[in-house]
């Protein structure tokens, strides 16, 4: 084992890591020298790494921002600890392991979202991985970063942080259905969707996806050229700015989740311009709560920046879904 986790730290990737650790701690702990003087508390710190960018968090010496720091420190402890010994872990893990420390789960993930910006890293690079939420399921095989065989043909695979790299894909897949909600995905599955409708594969997030299903899904497209990436989402707004989510990645971009985003996911359905062709009564349809209606002009507000048709053209609908939504 010892041979093992040598030479998966030795690897130059791991080693940019450390280093970049390091000249964190190093510049840190200089600034901490240097802030002994009572005109230089005020200024704060610096949380920074030179070498990869001159900009950083800047930090006045309070309680408050102490704490900050400690969870950032521990965080960069945990990281550089697993990467010299070959070993992965979840936030989850490392909360419960500095639970005295950290309080509750959100300070813990406020400080890797944190360290990812410093080091400008994903957090699979860190070895933090996510728990399994995703679900995938068709005509695919593949080999994961870790050398395991995949295959996704029998049953629906739970997607984790070691998928986020994929090798020797074996698919015929004709089209991906990239599904919202995981009750609509296992009714595909069970309804043998793959079957009626040919060689596909299916995958979810199970509502807003997390990072790794949709690296997974960015992966994936990179090896099947040219297979149609088709979206099946509510026509209500979590449907939309899901859909959003997939085309164009999170609203605030980190490095964590840096160009993720499938420009060429068509949304599919369910359209507000299919109901009326629907048998569905007036009294099935849910009032749009006043979140509902902040939650939409924020989705238009986020269309008008990136200056596209983000619901039109190859996605499939129009932005009059959106404003549809208020009228109605």
């Amino acid at each position: 084992m010892a041979a093992e986790n040598e030479k998966y730290v030795s690897t130059a990737l791991e080693q940019v890591v450390l280093r970049k650790v390091e000249e964190f701690l190093e510049n840190f702990l200089n600034q901490l020298k240097s802030n002994e003087e009572a005109s230089s508390k005020q200024q704060g710190i610096l949380l920074s790494i030179p070498s990869v960018a001159e900009e950083g968090f800047r930090l006045s010496i309070s309680s408050h921002t102490k704490m900050r720091c400690a969870f950032v420190i521990r965080v960069l402890a945990e990281v550089y600890g697993l990467i010299v010994s070959g070993k992965y872990s979840t936030k989850r893990d490392i909360f419960y392991q500095n639970k005295a420390l950290f309080g509750k789960q959100s300070n813990l993930n406020r400080a890797v979202t944190t360290v990812c910006q410093l080091l400008n890293e994903p957090r699979v690079n860190l070895h933090l991985l996510s728990t399994a939420r995703g679900c995938i399921f068709g005509d695919l095989q593949f080999i994961n970063e870790v050398g395991t065989e995949i295959d996704c043909r029998q049953h629906p695979v739970l997607i984790s942080s070691h998928f986020e790299s994929i090798e020797q894909v074996k698919s015929d897949a004709r089209f991906v259905l990239v599904v919202e909600k995981d009750a609509t995905f296992v009714k595909l599955c069970d309804e043998k969707l793959v079957d009626l409708l040919g060689p596909c594969i299916m995958i979810t997030g199970k509502g807003y996806p997390d990072i790794s299903t949709r690296r997974v899904l960015k992966a994936l497209l990179q090896h099947l050229h040219g297979v149609p990436v088709l979206g099946l989402m509510d026509s209500d707004p979590h449907g939309l700015e899901i859909l959003l989510t997939y085309k164009f990645g999170a609203q605030k971009a980190t490095a964590e989740n840096r160009n993720l985003g499938v420009n060429d996911i068509r949304w599919i359905g369910l359209h507000r311009s299919d109901i009326s062709s629907m048998p569905i009564m007036p009294d099935q349809f849910l009032p749009l709560q006043a979140s509902d209606i902040r939650k939409i002009g924020k989705i238009q507000k986020r269309i008008y920046r990136l200056k596209e048709d983000m619901l039109g053209g190859e996605s499939g609908a129009s932005l009059e879904e959106v404003d549809q939504m208020i009228a109605e």
